[in-house]
């Protein structure tokens, strides 16, 4: 990949790279953000170089550059992961506490409001 972004990367280590890069990060702070060296986050960037070694380590990672961890490992989905509202996880809650038919009642009556 050397220096380059303009087509889509291919590898973890080419993600990794173009995603430090989008967060406006160097190596450096994206080190010092994780706990490692300096060496640690050029070798998780070199193509023929290492990967994190934890899957913590990872989820951390796609954390601190805001990406999905599917997108990151196999470069399957989209680069953002897909971030609910404070409402949504609270509607998700309150869901899940419903019995089977206010599950469906609510259903109904939101599919209705939609005009389906």
């Amino acid at each position: 990949m050397a220096g380059s972004t303009d087509h889509f990367p291919e590898t973890p280590h080419q993600r990794l790279r173009f995603a430090r890069l989008k967060a406006g990060m160097t190596q450096k702070q994206l080190a010092e953000a994780m706990h490692r060296s300096l060496s640690t986050v050029k070798e998780w960037e070199r193509e023929d170089g290492s990967y994190p070694k934890t899957l913590a380590c990872v989820e951390k990672l796609c954390d601190l550059l805001n990406i999905s961890l599917d997108w990151y490992v196999r470069g399957k989905g989209t680069m953002r992961p897909k971030k609910e509202s404070h409402f949504q996880r609270e509607m998700a809650i309150v869901f899940e506490r419903l019995t089977e038919e206010e599950k469906n009642l609510l259903l109904s009556v939101a599919k209705r409001m939609k005009g389906k």
